[in-house]
């Protein structure tokens, strides 16, 4: 009796806690078909052991039988209808879900902006400067530009600036909260950068793109870029050269939730 009130106990906290984690209605009605078909037989039997409907005079003292056989073909009947039904039903929403996550995809896609990055030591011309000051020293200019070549606007255009290094870190947008970059547009950022003493090491700039397309999906993008300045004049300008070892663009990523 003991290990059965435990067991029983275990199996009220265990449904208890699946029934919180449940999040639409498929899930409700699955829940509860479930329980339905694996407690039908307990109460079945037990109510059979038990004589139950005689001593509630339900049925005739000799007649038991006669009403388990058509308890048990009835729930029998009900419970299998119900499995039935559920199968199609799961079908049905499966197959409405995945009509509908098509719809979407396809509509994400229409309207899904594409970045193009140029990245270079050459002077643009820009609407304003954007100051990433780390120390006091020389000078060298980043000119980053962002062209929009998809399909729609991209909205809410975040550039944040890091360098692991020298632990700074520093975010922009295109010229106002809104951030919007429309189709076909391009915008360049003048990043100012000084050291203080010229180093042979290789310096690291991490650029993390963020945006949103039309239909409000978030979008990100990652570019590492390695580069070494030196102390030559850049003709065109005021500034110092900055050399590109190597410019690593990833792929943009789809940001769920």
């Amino acid at each position: 009796m003991i290990i059965l009130v435990l067991l029983v106990t275990l199996l009220i906290v265990f449904l208890y806690v699946e029934y919180k984690r449940i999040k639409n209605v498929t899930d409700y009605i699955l829940y509860w078909l479930i329980i339905i078909i694996f407690l039908s037989p307990m109460i079945i039997y037990y109510v059979d052991i038990y004589n139950i409907p005689t001593k509630l005079g339900l049925i005739k003292e000799g007649d038991p039988t006669r009403w388990f056989e058509f308890t048990e073909t009835y729930l029998s009947t009900i419970v299998g209808t119900l499995v039935s039904s559920l199968i199609v039903i799961l079908t049905v929403l499966k197959q409405i879900k995945s009509q509908n996550d098509s719809s979407k995809e396809d509509k994400r896609i229409e309207n899904a902006p594409l970045i193009k990055y140029y990245i270079k030591n050459e002077h643009e011309q820009t609407e304003k400067q954007d100051f990433i000051f780390n120390s006091e020293g020389k000078i060298y200019n980043i000119f980053f530009g962002v062209e929009n070549i998809g399909l729609n606007h991209a909205r809410h255009i975040e550039i944040i600036v890091s360098c692991d290094e020298e632990k700074w870190s520093r975010t922009f947008k295109i010229r106002n909260e809104q951030s919007l970059l429309k189709k076909d547009e391009i915008y360049w950022f003048d990043f100012v950068i000084n050291y203080k003493k010229k180093s042979q090491k290789n310096k690291k700039l991490n650029i993390l793109i963020s945006y949103y397309d039309m239909l409000n999906n978030r979008y990100e993008q990652k570019i590492h870029v390695d580069y070494s300045v030196s102390d030559e004049l850049r003709v065109e300008s005021r500034g110092l050269k900055i050399y590109f070892n190597n410019i690593d663009i990833k792929d943009e990523e789809l940001i769920k939730g």
